[in-house]
């Protein structure tokens, strides 16, 4: 094949347009222009290059036209407020509207004076119902950032919340919400919505425990919605369970912070008290002993042992001895020290300090001093204790695993040979990478009503996957005959 010669001043050119110009702009949203251009003069035919046959690659220009053209075409409205209230009229009419429940669809609730944006469908509410009827009963909320705006021009930053059940890895959205501001009344108002009409669907409304981030905004909410209590009165209630003088109410949600939240806003309080990071490791090591107890006895006995290891100012026989067990005590805390947490608070604020109290009156050390001329304990840091008396002992309940697993082994004197000792917000943390690898990609934040209408689809699939398998495994299913000549029609067995 021959292409005619041109001049390099006479260079041909195709429109750009039909179908050929949908092409390139579904590839221009994977891409950028620039890019795009130099991909596809490089695959370019040399003969048709050198006869100046621009056919194949169009021009920058016409690229960040095309482009422009695409998202203006998936912009619905100029105005962001107007765009997502488009937005959620074409989604509420893919959903099933229940009046009687007051469910209009995806879109829940939109406010403006105070950014909030409520997502839920009636299909969440039923994977919440068989979560709590059939599987453990465990619900996990997180909030993450950088994923939607407003404005560009606008600093205005939206919080983006999610909870999840965890379906064999694989993270269920069930509700999501929006915010332009991280209150307790804020978070309160949305779930007050979502479990008000699950109570209306189901006897099945309460969850068995509720894992979360290290945020007082949150862990409020949970305990105001689901308990309808304070902190201070939740903490009464978990010390007379774990000491077996209450017996477990299942009208009471276990609140528990994300393991890995919690090691890392110790880490965050310690690191700059501490400039020898083998000072700090053993800290770590030492929150992370207690941070797996499950028994009153066993968090007090290792409690304990941290005194005696790092409150004994010279090395005696005891110091030795725990010591030696320290070390047998294999744990896994590495921990990036250039890794920041800005969402978690190490400061712990005492509404009821009797209650506190309580809690830390079995954990304090005896004095484990020994007469005697002994060496200088190298593990002597009297500022761990103080840190771990003061703050983080007094929530024991909130991050150990005391009340993780079944609770009514407190009441029982039956050893259970599994039990678990941690859990973690990875659930949340998942769908937050899915969101923004997946889905988002290299665009980054989008605007509202497009990140909403960008979340809707997958979370939409993934409802349908979890309860297609749990209405699988809900059905008694009827034995399929091994042979041919087994098989009968059911006609004649009348």
């Amino acid at each position: 094949m021959q292409y005619r010669k041109h001049s390099r001043k006479e260079i041909k050119k195709r429109r750009l347009a039909g179908i050929r110009r949908k092409t390139i702009q579904s590839q221009l949203t994977k891409s950028s222009a620039t890019k795009l251009f130099y991909d596809l003069l490089a695959d370019m035919d040399t003969d048709q290059f050198n006869a100046g046959n621009y056919t194949v690659p169009q021009s920058k220009t016409v690229l960040r036209k095309a482009k422009s053209d695409w998202n203006l075409h998936d912009v619905q409205h100029k105005d962001p407020f107007t765009e997502l209230c488009i937005v959620s009229e074409i989604l509420n009419e893919c959903e099933i509207e229940i009046t009687k429940l007051g469910i209009r669809g995806y879109v829940q609730s939109i406010t403006y004076s105070l950014v909030s944006v409520v997502m839920f469908t009636y299909q969440s509410l039923l994977a919440v119902k068989m979560n709590i009827q059939h599987g453990d009963g465990v619900l996990y909320i997180d909030a993450t950032g950088s994923v939607a705006y407003l404005a560009r021009n606008k600093r205005q930053h939206l919080l983006y919340y999610a909870m999840g059940i965890d379906e064999q890895g694989t993270a269920v959205p069930v509700l999501e919400f929006i915010l332009d501001h991280r209150t307790t009344a804020a978070i309160v108002n949305t779930l007050m919505l979502y479990f008000s009409i699950l109570r209306k669907l189901t006897k099945f409304c309460q969850p068995k425990r509720v894992e979360l981030d290290f945020s007082w905004a949150i862990i409020h909410s949970i305990l105001l919605v689901l308990n309808c209590s304070a902190i201070h009165v939740y903490i009464r209630y978990c010390y007379n369970v774990a000491m077996s003088s209450l017996a477990p109410n299942p009208d009471i949600t276990v609140v528990h912070i994300c393991a890995a939240h919690m090691m890392k806003a110790f880490w965050d309080n310690i690191r700059d008290k501490f400039s020898d990071k083998c000072i700090r490791q053993n800290a770590l090591k030492a929150f992370a002993l207690l941070q797996n107890s499950t028994e009153v006895p066993e968090l007090d006995d290792i409690w304990r042992m941290i005194v005696v290891l790092f409150g004994t100012r010279v090395e005696t026989a005891s110091v030795s001895a725990a010591l030696q067990r320290f070390k047998a005590m294999p744990m896994n805390t590495e921990v990036d020290e250039d890794e920041t947490n800005a969402d978690s608070d190490s400061s712990m604020r005492n509404e009821d300090e009797e209650a506190f109290l309580l809690i830390g009156r079995w954990c304090s050390g005896s004095d484990y001093v020994e007469s005697g001329n002994y060496e200088d304990n190298n593990y002597f840091e009297p500022i761990v204790l103080e840190v771990l008396q003061n703050q983080y002992l007094p929530l024991v309940c909130l991050w150990s695993g005391l009340l993780v697993g079944d609770i009514s082994r407190h009441m029982s004197n039956n050893d259970c040979d599994k039990l678990l000792t941690r859990d973690t917000n990875s659930t949340c943390e998942s769908w937050f990478n899915v969101v923004k690898s997946s889905l988002l990609g290299k665009h980054g934040p989008q605007r509202i009503g497009l990140f909403v209408k960008t979340v809707y689809k997958d979370v939409k699939g993934r409802l349908r996957e979890y309860l297609g398998d749990a209405e699988l495994k809900g059905k008694e299913t009827t034995p399929v005959p091994d042979t041919m000549h087994q098989a009968t029609e059911g006609w004649r067995r009348k």
